[in-house]
């Protein structure tokens, strides 16, 4: 069974960070943060085949944005690259694994935290506005394609206003996450 739900753009300021200066282990690249919480330790030996999917995505979401898009009834003009950031990629993760090992499939969590609680606990200094998650796509084509599918999801993917993204894809049962941002 294939699955989307989407959080549009609703949000809250996550806290600045607290120098804690504990590593989430070997991330590289762009996104590659100077300082990482202990929060995001768990999700530092990701399946590399599960991080190249998150990759892909990304690629997908940058070439949707730059060709616009008609979410629904409304239009959405092409707008710049959404970059790739560590703490948003740590809340996605951490929560397609939970959904996963909890068996559920909700922007809440059983324990009531929201994605913004979620996103604070990384130490994201900037502001989470969005979230997008599926169930059951194979792959990031399928999964691109049930999100630009759907108008709440195709938003928070086309707002020029978020300009930050974190992917996370976790393998058993195919969970999705996108968490969006910006500062």
């Amino acid at each position: 069974m294939l699955t989307v739900l989407a959080l549009a753009t609703l949000g809250g300021c996550a806290d600045d960070p607290d120098g804690n200066d504990l590593g989430a282990g070997d991330l590289e690249g762009d996104d590659a943060p100077t300082e990482f919480n202990a929060h995001c330790d768990p999700q530092a030996d990701w399946d590399p085949e599960w991080a190249q999917f998150e990759a892909d995505v990304l690629g997908i979401v940058n070439a949707r944005r730059a060709e616009g898009a008609t979410c629904g009834g409304e239009s959405f003009a092409p707008t710049g690259p959404m970059t790739a950031e560590a703490q948003l990629r740590c809340a996605a993760r951490l929560h397609s694994q939970d959904m996963f090992d909890r068996s559920y499939f909700d922007h809440t969590n059983p324990d009531g935290e929201s994605p913004w609680d979620r996103v604070d606990k990384t130490d994201y200094d900037g502001f989470a506005s969005g979230e997008n998650i599926a169930q059951g796509y194979g792959d990031p084509t399928a999964v691109m394609d049930g999100w630009m599918n759907s108008p709440g999801h195709c938003s928070n993917i086309m707002n020029p206003d978020n300009t930050e993204i974190g992917v996370g894809f976790h393998g058993g049962n195919n969970h999705w996450t996108q968490v969006m941002g910006r500062r």
